[in-house]
């Protein structure tokens, strides 16, 4: 945990850089760490961002104070239907910067907090069931397509079998070609993809700002 150069306040206030990633339109939160909270009301702090977000239109605040120095945090809300920032198409990433929090008109930072990387959700293109691509247990290859699957940092979850088994990356099979919209998935030699004939489920997906 660092702190921006000068980021002290009236009342020993502090915020922390502490920058996480988020999905574009579907994290609920962002957290912002600090500490010497307790004495602020939530309505008095006026925030501002690039890209600029309003309070009240993108999102809502709340103060949660903590059990030690330097764990409050000043949590924003997103409100449904709204995004943490625009990801145009071709690009990968946005970072969301807090330029400065204000209390009664006074600033609290004379530095700007890199709070968040926004990136969009990945999403998979499920098949009919009447049309699921058949595959051998040892097929050397799988392909799955959807959006937004070039990520710095993916994980798929697949549904545990009735042994217990289930299907890990780096043990079961390899990720090979990988682009936003396809990802092949290479068997790893001596593996299969399941024990048993029948569907492979994709429960979800991890990345660095999480499951979905």
């Amino acid at each position: 945990m660092s702190v921006a150069t000068g980021v002290v306040a009236s009342d020993g206030v502090t915020f922390f850089e502490q920058p996480q990633y988020l999905y574009r339109d579907v994290s609920q939160s962002l957290m912002i760490k600090a500490k010497n909270l307790a004495s602020v009301a939530n309505d008095t702090l006026s925030l501002a961002f690039e890209p600029e977000l309003t309070l009240d239109d993108d999102y809502t605040t709340s103060i949660e104070i903590g059990d030690g120095d330097g764990n409050d945090k000043l949590v924003l809300h997103k409100k449904g239907g709204r995004s943490w920032a625009g990801v145009p198409k071709g690009v990968q990433e946005v970072k969301l910067t807090l330029l400065d929090v204000k209390l009664n008109g006074e600033s609290l930072i004379n530095a700007p907090i890199p709070a968040a990387t926004v990136i969009k959700a990945p999403m998979v293109l499920g098949a009919r069931c009447d049309d699921v691509p058949r595959v051998s247990q040892t097929d050397p290859k799988i392909v799955i397509e959807g959006h937004c699957l070039k990520q710095k940092a993916i994980d798929l979850i697949f549904k545990q079998e009735k042994d217990g088994r289930t299907l890990s990356k780096g043990e079961d099979y390899m990720i090979g070609e990988h682009t936003d919209e396809k990802m092949v998935l290479k068997l790893i030699d001596g593996h299969q993809w399941k024990e048993s004939t029948g569907p492979l489920i994709l429960k979800g997906i991890n990345t660095l700002a999480g499951y979905v």
